[in-house]
């Protein structure tokens, strides 16, 4: 049944998270859910990433999509194309 569902991205809120008082609880929770899209075939996404602390720990539990002020704040199609664009030259 789950094979018919229209589902590729899997996105896990780092509001949810962070709401929690157990953070070993917390991380618990995401690791599992990160390994159970793995096994469903399905990316996980995390938005709301706003540290470095969090994306370290976040890949280290799998996850290999982010979103996030970590990364850059939200903007529009032609300024992400130009933001992308600078990345890709710096990079060389």
């Amino acid at each position: 049944m789950l094979k018919d569902m229209p589902v590729d991205v899997l996105k896990l809120d780092m509001r949810f998270l962070s709401k929690s008082s157990d953070e070993k609880r917390a991380q618990t929770i995401i690791r599992n859910i990160i390994h159970l899209s793995e096994e469903l075939s399905i990316y996980s996404l995390t938005e709301g990433v706003e540290t470095q602390e969090q994306y370290e720990s976040l890949s280290e539990m799998g996850c290999k999509l982010f979103q996030g002020y970590y990364f850059a704040k939200p903007m529009p199609v032609e300024d992400f194309i130009e933001f992308v664009n600078k990345r890709k030259k710096n990079k060389k």
